[in-house]
């Protein structure tokens, strides 16, 4: 980065201030995640990036992203001939599910969290279980403990998806691509075992 006036820095010094008196359990768990002082005031780093957008920008548009069944259908809007999981039931109650949709092989997710999935593999589940599991993430309000404030607008909603699969087996290696401004800045890879369920990733 270009160098700064003293005046500028010290701007600066302030702003990451405030940052860290008005958000301290963000800020700490940054630093816990990556082990380095974040600096959300002047970011450059990758982590330091995330932590100013989660403090600064709050583009209404991100309410849309961290609500599953929300940004399935914006991005069907935009782009019809995008294949994509088909939704096969949405509700509040896991118990209102139709028994043969859990018959095969589908996906039960919470509209409103990240990684709330429960793999179904042909038909084998705990009905009890899969209430319980439900039950608590429609009572909880994911993304507070990390400042993720855009689920905080995403429908609290239980819904069946069918599981994509590769030669009758759950497709083993996703592929997220993360975009930035139109352009995608990095792609994340996600392992999954013999269930559906993640195992390890790389980026």
């Amino acid at each position: 980065m270009p160098s700064l006036r003293m005046s500028d820095r010290a701007i600066l010094h302030l702003a990451r201030a405030w940052c860290f008196l008005r958000h301290p359990a963000i800020c700490m768990r940054t630093f816990n995640h990556s082990g380095m002082l974040p600096h959300p005031a002047r970011p450059s780093t990758y982590v330091d990036k995330f932590l100013w957008r989660k403090i600064f920008d709050h583009n209404p548009f991100f309410a849309t992203a961290c609500d599953k069944l929300a940004s399935k259908a914006y991005a069907l809007s935009t782009c019809p001939e995008l294949r994509s999981a088909k939704v096969l039931w949405s509700g509040r109650d896991a118990r209102e599910i139709p028994s043969e949709l859990l018959a095969g092989d589908v996906v039960v997710k919470a509209n409103h969290g990240c990684r709330w999935n429960i793999m179904i593999r042909n038909g084998r589940v705990d009905k009890a279980k899969l209430t319980r599991r439900t039950s608590r993430w429609m009572r909880r309000r994911y993304g507070r403990k990390f400042g993720e404030w855009g689920y905080k607008g995403a429908e609290r909603k239980v819904f069946v998806e069918e599981m994509l699969l590769e030669d009758g087996q759950p497709i083993r290696l996703e592929y997220k691509f993360h975009v930035s401004n139109g352009m995608t800045a990095y792609v994340y890879a996600a392992r999954r075992d013999e269930h559906g369920n993640e195992v390890s990733f790389r980026s």
